[in-house]
């Protein structure tokens, strides 16, 4: 497979590296319907410069594998500054570069197209309420839960008052999940009435990556950390105090 020369069919730049087709599906290609034309006539076909292309599936197949995390390994302190320090800057960056994005998009001269102008107008409201919720998280809520791992859960009063605001954060999970839904319908590309412009196509890929970010934080507080937090105070109850240890369930891991 020779990833540099536009003329190679779909299938063989995706048999060796499968993990490709994410970036076909974020440009609006099918590569399952148009997996025997070259990649120079599929670009054609949606608007798309082949030689850049080209350049993307190249720089993306460079990328060095991610980190594996083994979560449950990790003490509830430790989670928490993995969610805080690692995702959570990647999350600013992604948010940042969306909002860059849809700005420059919308302030060009002439008419902006009306469905990236309620994309626009939709990502803005979800950005100011995600980051109020990023930021009741670290200064509230992970200093919390860090003080109760190590026994610091100053009685019944705060206990029910953390259990309180993790099922509030839940809450506020549901609620973002639904907006990245509304907002993945807006940024669908072609499929949503939007032209398939070099713009747009950055900006549905800008956004796959936010909403990715976002599920995975999403999934490892309510499945992971949410858990153990409201499990801790229990066990406190029941044991004498004691440094916490990490769960013995099994290993989630990412790749």
């Amino acid at each position: 497979m020779n990833i540099t020369d536009p003329n190679t069919p779909l299938d063989e730049i995706l048999l060796p590296a499968p993990e490709l087709k994410q970036v076909f599906e974020n440009l609006g290609i099918d590569a399952c319907r148009d997996g025997g034309r070259p990649l120079v006539e599929v670009c054609q076909m949606r608007g798309l410069d082949s030689h850049t292309v080209v350049r993307l599936l190249t720089a993306f197949q460079a990328m060095p594998p991610r980190q594996v995390v083994v979560l449950e390994l990790m003490t509830l302190a430790e989670l928490c500054d993995h969610l805080q320090k690692t995702q959570r800057i990647k999350l600013r960056e992604d948010l940042a570069r969306l909002d860059q994005l849809t700005r420059a998009a919308t302030e060009q001269p002439g008419a902006p197209n009306p469905q990236l102008l309620k994309f626009r107008e939709a990502f803005d409201a979800f950005r100011e309420q995600l980051a109020a919720h990023l930021r009741e998280e670290a200064e509230e809520l992970f200093p919390l839960i860090r003080r109760a791992s190590v026994g610091e859960y100053g009685g019944l009063t705060a206990r029910s008052s953390l259990n309180s605001r993790l099922a509030r954060m839940e809450d506020e999970h549901r609620q973002a999940d639904e907006t990245l839904a509304e907002l993945r319908a807006l940024a669908g590309g072609d499929s949503a009435g939007l032209p398939g412009s070099a713009a747009t196509h950055t900006i549905a890929e800008a956004f796959a990556r936010l909403d990715h970010a976002i599920q995975e934080q999403i999934y490892t507080e309510n499945q992971v950390l949410f858990p153990r937090a409201m499990a801790l105070g229990v066990r406190r109850e029941q044991d004498s105090p004691r440094k916490e240890e990490p769960s013995g369930s099994q290993d989630i891991r990412y790749t």
